[in-house]
Parts: C-alpha cells; structure tokens; sequence
C-alpha cells in the first residue's frame, strides 16, 4: 500500500515461454524462418542438389557432341516386324513379335560433312569410292553439300564411322530390328509416315528429284519417333548378315541378325530411284559388304544403356 496502481505483471509461465520456448514455438508456426527481436527475416532457399532427369520417351533427344547429329529415343518394348502379305517378298515373312531394348538413333542419315570430318581427323581412311553423286560432278567434300547423305560408302567404312563417332563406346550401325522399329513404331503401319500412299510430298523417290537431298527435307515423312528420311533419299545399311529365311528363326528378344557369317548385309529404306513399293518400312534387300552405290548411305544407333555408360 502506497496507493500506486500496480502495474500488471507476466506470470511465471508467460516468463517461461519468452525465456524457454518462444521461438520453438513461433517456429511451429513460421517453419524455416528466424525471428530477430520483433523484426522476420527468411533464411535463404536451399538450391535442390540432386535433379532428378527428365524422363525419356517419344520424342526425347540428345545430341551427339562428336558430329553434332541429333539422336531419337525409340522406348523398349514389343512391336511387330515383317509381314504377311501375299504379294510382297517371301524374305519378309512371316510377321513376327519382336522384343527391344530402349535405343537411340540417328535423326538423320549420315552427311557429307559429318564424314568429311572423320576423314579429315585420319579416322574414317576408307574415302567414298567416288566424289560425284548422279547428277553432280563434285559431290562429297563440296560444302554445297555438306549437308545432303554420305554415299558410295561400303559396310565398313559406315561401321569405322559409327566408331568414330562415339569413341568407341558402343555406336554402331542398327540392327534390322531396330532400324524397322525406328521406322514404323508399334502399329504396323506401310511407312514411317502411316499408310498414305507414298509421293513427293513425304519423301524423295523416283520422280521426284532424281538425285539425293539434304537430309531432313521431307519433315511430313518422319517416323513415330521423329526419325526423319527412314524413307527414300538413300538406301541404309544396317548390322545384320542377310538370310533370307531369317524371319522363321529370328530369337524374340533383340534379334541381332544370323549368326552364321555372310558377305552380305541387310540394307533399308529405299532411295531416291526406287518405286512405292520398296520404301515400305518392311522392306528387306541386301548387298554385298564391299557395295558402294550413289544412292546407298547410312545412319547410326545405341542402346539407351551404353549411351548412359558412355555418358558417366
């Protein structure tokens, strides 16, 4: 009693929670802030460490840093191979499912200038066998060029080239399978572009140009993956020995062609000189491994899995 009012004071629990919890508390609140006197201030975000990658799938690429050549990812999985129709080649019967491992694969067919280049690095010594094309003098190593398909390449020189191009770390020239796959995707269509009839608007075929273009010039054409001129312009090699009754042994699960040893390979695609029929994505013809012609060329392929080892 002096008549002074009392002032209220804090009860042993409020001292408590300032001395003891407070800022436990506030932060069950405010999680991941700090309090200064009365004043927040946000700590700083944290940047993520692990960044999961994109998945891959239909439409994935990857660039190769060797020659620049854009890759398609074609997913594992089953698709149809070859065909039954009465009125094509015995060679591409019978029908048959087929089993795949994911793979990537040349956008594009191998150019004058991405093989200009494995040459001039001492690589790729087996030179085309001629520097014309059909209708030009000077074909390969002209830069007017440099972007249409490398031809008058044998087997060899293409397969040194897919070597070269992944330092040996597991590019290679496509199986057949993978190539008809890559072309035609999982719904057995004609071409790589559905089942329109084939003309000069989706690829270059006999009467269009009468010679080769640059590769890519026939976007409308492009396979399920997004596989450009698997139609048409030139002829493929692929990996595989040529037996023309391959399809009635074929193993169902990544079908590396026959065993038995041939000096002749499966090629593909069709070209510049042929009719509708041979640019079905079905369709198999051969030659011999020492062949060079002015309508023959080549891509390249990996397997997903030795392209994530190539890249670690």
């Amino acid at each position: 009693g002096d008549g002074k009012p009392v002032a209220p004071c804090r009860t042993a629990s409020h001292d408590l929670a300032y001395q003891e919890g407070a800022f436990a508390y506030l932060d069950s609140y405010f999680g991941g802030w700090d309090f200064i006197g009365e004043e927040v201030v946000p700590e700083p975000t944290a940047l993520p460490t692990d960044v999961p990658e994109p998945a891959l799938g239909i439409g994935s690429m990857y660039v190769r840093e060797k020659d620049g050549m854009e890759m398609m990812y074609v997913p594992a999985g089953p698709f149809i191979m070859g065909s039954n129709a009465e009125s094509y080649y015995e060679d591409e019967s019978p029908a048959h499912e087929v089993y795949l491992d994911a793979f990537w694969i040349d956008k594009y067919e191998v150019t004058n200038g991405q093989y200009q280049q494995c040459v001039e690095e001492g690589f790729c010594v087996i030179l085309p066998s001629s520097e014309a094309s059909r209708t030009r003098e000077q074909y390969f190593g002209n830069p007017d060029y440099a972007d249409f398909p490398v031809i008058y390449v044998e087997y060899y020189a293409a397969f040194d080239y897919c070597l070269w191009a992944s330092d040996r770390r597991g590019l290679m020239l496509p199986t057949e399978a993978q190539w008809e796959k890559a072309a035609r995707g999982t719904d057995e269509r004609l071409y790589p572009w559905g089942n329109a009839t084939p003309d000069c608007s989706l690829l270059n075929m006999a009467g269009c140009n009468e010679d080769t273009v640059a590769v890519g010039s026939y976007p409308g054409g492009a396979s399920p993956y997004g596989v450009m001129d698997m139609a048409g312009n030139v002829w493929e090699w692929t990996r595989d020995y040529y037996a023309e009754n391959f399809y009635s042994i074929s193993p169902l699960n990544n079908p590396e062609g026959p065993e038995e040893y041939s000096d002749m390979n499966v090629i593909r695609g069709g070209s510049w000189g042929e009719l509708e029929e041979d640019h079905r994505s079905v369709r198999r013809y051969a030659a011999y491994v020492g062949s060079t012609w002015y309508s023959l060329g080549f891509r390249c392929a990996i397997t997903e899995e030795s392209l994530a080892e190539w890249e670690q």
